[in-house]
């Protein structure tokens, strides 16, 4: 039987070794090309399964395809791949060829791969291998093989040039396998390209160096092949940490481990010198490009190409964040901050998913590593932070080096991650911290600080530490301030620079003045010490003397709780939980409310704090019911926001009823609270801010 497809230039070569499970799909896959190949040699090594039987029976219905059958070695291992694949060039006798394809057998694609590909072949007359990108089955799904960057071409559809092919010799017989990525490194030091075309889709049916191995061997075995290619050490460290992100942990880790095996076994080195010598080469390329970046346009803002201060644009700053890049509302400002004053500005943080890992916008070059932060238990965010810290201290040295910082500001949490930037301190950098969170009230917040006790000591202990090895430190407010300072700290190290939202953020808006239904706000994180199931038990009391009430809860967090609560008490009607929501669309949600409610629960971590929500509230001019905590009293009284015991559900409900039935009420508190917040708004805190910048670089501060 033959196929009315037409017949390309190109040959196929298969070595396969007891793949009857698969190799009728791939078979399949060929015979059904709209371009088929001239010739397709299946080399049936020592199989034992059926493998010959299936490839015999399609042989006969299709001429161009030849079974060769060769005996099995008795001591095998990925070299004999290598011999197999050779058997099949040598019984391409008589056929005429320009491309030679290598195709394992259990993989298929769509019916114009081969024709698509020959087509950029065509285009590309420097191009010595491609193929497509390819996809292994992963828990029911085809999901995209990690590693297979456009750079590189999978073994499995590895498709040569002739004139390629020839240039190189072929594959190299090496025991631990890794012909595919030699013949690569061959090509491109014989001046030919590789690339893998996002618009070629293969399909591997079993995972990529599984076969016959449990994946535990196969990742150990996979770090072992990296260290017989000659991959440096630092390399395949920075390449495996790069990937740890679940479901792939515990593997890249056993592929690190199998290289450091190696490693100590000084095992045998298995490519050429001359091919050593340019893998090493290739990597070291990688490795500065790694930080290489289009230089930033830096926008001309008056006719000297001089800042607003006077100044050439000519010092650069990073500032480094266990968070996300411009999420975080503090740490957009501050970047926006010395942007503006003529800075150039790097940010090294965390990525979320559909983030890219390197980016500039609008000026400021982003550098975001690979994992991401999830509040969890204790052992998590101990993972979590040594994580960090480890990748931010590479990232952070290297990029110092090349844009030789005069200033390094670190966001915590933790406050550990300041050491971070200990060779750029050494060489000179100056280092701020800002730090927005007393640690260890936290953590005896979070867990229970009976039994943790020596782990808070430790907490208060890497705090002092931290502080003392900062040149200055920023905090929000002066209870924190006082705090630090009572556990050693000199005052004067410590600059306020409040948690307040920019002049952006709160429209020229007044509360409203609705008489029947009534809107109330709370967001942020949900969690139990943040205090929305006291807004929940409040409802009721709040329901039967204000008909048309409703609650909007923005944020993200464990919520499950307090949704069972409020179905519980028959509330779950009258709230509306948004989820996390982006930044100027929390701006538009207190708009439309009556009052804002900030009902954090008493904890040693909260008589310190002035939510930022508090301010947000205050900035869009709504009334706030808030918890009377002691740090909240520093900044507002009686007169500015109305004041309830934390965790009273009861005098809550009355705060809320007050408001509702007293416009006038409303009104004063408003005009009262803006005035108490205009004097410690952003514009404010962001002259402090810039001071402490300028004093550190050029020793020198303006009027604070």
């Amino acid at each position: 039987m033959q196929s009315k497809s037409r017949t390309g230039r190109y040959a196929l070569v298969t070595a396969a070794r007891n793949e009857q499970a698969n190799i009728e799909r791939t078979i399949q896959s060929v015979v059904s090309q709209t371009l088929l190949p001239a010739v397709w040699v299946i080399v049936s090594d020592g199989s034992t399964d059926g493998t010959d039987e299936v490839v015999a029976r399609y042989a006969g219905d299709y001429d161009f395809i030849r079974l060769v059958k060769k005996t099995s070695d008795s001591n095998r291992d990925f070299a004999s791949k290598v011999y197999a694949v050779r058997t099949g060039v040598e019984n391409l006798n008589g056929a005429e060829y320009d491309f030679i394809g290598n195709l394992d057998a259990d993989v298929t694609f769509g019916v114009d791969y081969y024709e698509k590909l020959f087509e950029i072949f065509k285009d590309r007359p420097r191009l010595g291998i491609a193929g497509g990108v390819i996809f292994e089955p992963h828990d029911g799904k085809w999901v995209r093989m990690r590693g297979n960057i456009d750079r590189s071409v999978a073994g499995c559809v590895q498709t040569f040039r002739r004139q390629c092919y020839n240039d190189i010799g072929g594959y190299l017989p090496l025991k631990k396998g890794g012909e595919d990525a030699v013949a690569e490194v061959m090509s491109r030091k014989k001046g030919w390209d590789v690339k893998t075309f996002p618009q070629l889709e293969a399909f591997h049916h079993r995972k990529s160096g599984t076969a016959g191995a449990d994946l535990r061997t196969a990742r150990i075995n996979l770090g072992r092949y990296h260290y017989s290619m000659g991959y440096m050490l630092w390399y395949e460290t920075a390449r495996c940490l790069s990937r740890l992100q679940r479901p792939y942990i515990i593997a890249e880790l056993l592929t690190l481990w199998g290289y450091i095996l190696a490693f100590l076994r000084r095992e045998e080195i298995a490519v050429p010198p001359d091919v050593l010598k340019y893998i090493r080469q290739e990597q070291m390329c990688l490795f500065k490009n790694a930080f290489r970046i289009k230089k930033p346009v830096l926008t001309d803002i008056s006719d000297n190409n001089k800042t607003a201060a006077g100044r050439p644009q000519q010092h650069r700053i990073c500032l480094v964040r266990h968070g996300y890049y411009p999420r975080d509302p503090r740490l957009f400002r501050e970047v926006r901050t010395v942007v503006q004053a003529g800075y150039a500005a790097d940010v090294l943080c965390l990525r979320i998913d559909g983030q890219k890992t390197r980016e500039e916008v609008d000026g400021v070059r982003i550098y975001r590593l690979s994992h991401q932060h999830k509040r969890s238990s204790m052992l998590r965010y101990a993972y979590e932070y040594g994580l960090s810290f480890f990748k931010m201290t590479v990232f952070i040295t290297l990029l110092f080096f090349k844009n030789r910082y005069k200033c390094i500001q670190v966001n915590t949490m933790p406050d550990a991650l300041v050491f971070v930037t200990i060779i750029p301190r050494i060489f000179g950098a100056k280092i701020l911290l800002d730090m927005q969170e007393p640690a260890p009230e936290l953590f005896a917040t979070k867990y229970n600080s009976k039994n943790n006790k020596w782990l808070i000591k430790l907490i208060t202990l890497f705090e002092r530490l931290s502080l003392k090895y900062a040149d200055t430190a920023l905090t929000v407010n002066e209870t924190i301030r006082q705090r630090f300072v009572q556990r050693g700290t000199d005052k004067n190290k410590i600059h306020i620079v409040r948690n307040v939202p920019g002049r952006e953020f709160y429209p020229d808006a007044v509360s409203r003045t609705a008489a029947d239904d009534f809107t109330l706000m709370t967001h942020g994180m949900i969690e139990e010490r943040y205090g929305q199931g006291v807004i929940i038990r409040a409802l009721p009391i709040v329901r039967r003397k204000i008909e048309k009430v409703r609650l909007i809860i923005a944020g993200y967090g464990r919520d499950e709780d307090i949704r069972v609560l409020a179905e519980k008490l028959g509330c779950l009607d009258i709230i509306t939980f948004t989820g996390l929501v982006p930044f100027d669309r929390v701006r538009d949600l207190i708009s439309s409310a009556d009052a804002g409610i900030v009902p954090l629960l008493r904890s040693p971590f909260s008589e310190l704090c002035q939510p930022n929500k508090l301010f947000e509230y205050v900035a869009c001019k709504k009334p706030v019911i808030v918890s009377r905590l002691g740090a909240i009293e520093e900044s507002f009284d009686d007169s500015s926001v109305m004041f309830f015991e934390p965790g009273n559900h009861e005098e809550l409900a009355d705060c809320i009823v007050e408001l509702h039935q007293n416009p006038e009420k409303r009104r004063q508190l408003v005009e009262n609270a803006y005035r108490r917040f205009e004097p410690i708004n952003w514009s404010h805190n962001q002259k402090t801010y810039l001071n402490v910048i300028n004093n550190l670089i050029t020793g020198k501060a303006g009027p604070d």
